[in-house]
């Protein structure tokens, strides 16, 4: 059965729960790709610059780290359904636009 979006409307608490769980799932298995290529910190950025635009008051810099992080996911995007799923590709424009304003 699938799922449809007003299916699956989520609070900002849960939404928070949510992201924090992939967050801290993805810290475990990032020791896997680190114990196979030790010298190599790209994954562990990619999360750590979404962790990082958490660290900022600057609402440019927030715009830069998210960019940084959607960018680093792009290259992993599902099948494109919708027109939806391109946030990831367009994001870091977007807040690169935003940074500049």
């Amino acid at each position: 059965m699938a799922v449809t979006e007003a299916e699956l409307s989520l609070t900002t608490d849960e939404l928070r729960a949510v992201t924090r769980y992939a967050t801290e799932d993805a810290e475990a298995v990032l020791r896997v790709f680190e114990n196979d290529r030790p010298d190599d910190p790209r994954p562990r950025e990619a999360v750590d610059a979404h962790r990082a635009a958490k660290e900022t008051t600057v609402a440019s810099a927030t715009h830069a780290s998210h960019g940084a992080g959607d960018a680093a996911a792009a290259a992993y995007l599902h099948p494109l359904a919708r027109a939806t799923q391109v946030a990831h590709i367009l994001r870091a424009s977007a807040h690169a636009a935003l940074r500049t304003r």
